[in-house]
């Protein structure tokens, strides 16, 4: 029975990588003189648009972020949906508009 739950979640994780394979996530941030962000985007941030895209809880622990993005432009990020299945996403940071 534990085999196949752990079949059944891989696949799943499959499905979920497929959909969300070369997927751009786009932020908008309040952005200082020098380029820097007033806050940080986190691996909660990630999280919650990964799972409005792909309409399943993604947690934000899978999110592989070493520490919180702080500045303007792209970033790659790993996302490990399962032991088996990883997937990086890019994330755009843009100066919000005023």
């Amino acid at each position: 029975a534990r085999l196949r739950h752990d079949v059944a979640v891989k696949a799943q994780a499959e499905v979920q990588a497929a959909d969300l394979q070369d997927v751009e996530l786009v932020f908008a941030a309040k952005v200082g003189e020098s380029g820097r962000l007033y806050g940080s985007i986190t691996s909660a941030d990630i999280a919650r648009q990964l799972s409005e895209r792909i309409n399943a809880e993604v947690d934000k622990r899978k999110v592989q972020l070493d520490d919180p993005i702080r500045e303007i432009g792209k970033s790659k990020v790993d996302v490990k949906l399962h032991s088996d299945v990883k997937i990086t996403v890019t994330v755009i940071v843009e100066p919000e508009a005023t």
